[in-house]
């Protein structure tokens, strides 16, 4: 299945990191991914260690919407700079902090 239509699997869908992996593994030249859940995360909360030695961090949130607890991936992703590293969150949800 091409990516594109992986990426409009049906939002009711859960997923797990496997799953994600599964999905990305092999299409994205150089990804080097770690799973984070935060409800079970005992490190700081820094790029240095959610990332690690890798280039994106999948990191799995819950968060309460409209009264229900939700898990919800979102993704922190390493980019290379010249001269220094860059850093991308993303959120589906957008949600505020």
């Amino acid at each position: 299945m091409e990516l594109s239509k992986e990426l409009n699997l049906d939002e009711s869908t859960a997923l797990s990191f496997a799953d994600i992996s599964k999905i990305l593994s092999g299409r994205v030249k150089h990804l080097s991914c770690v799973y984070v859940d935060l409800e079970n995360y005992k490190k700081p909360y820094t790029v240095e260690h959610m990332l690690g030695k890798h280039n994106v961090a999948a990191i799995l949130l819950t968060v309460k919407l409209d009264h229900k607890i939700q898990r919800h991936w979102t993704a922190l992703v390493r980019v290379p700079g010249k001269g220094r590293e860059q850093y991308q969150f993303f959120d589906s949800l957008a949600l505020k902090w």
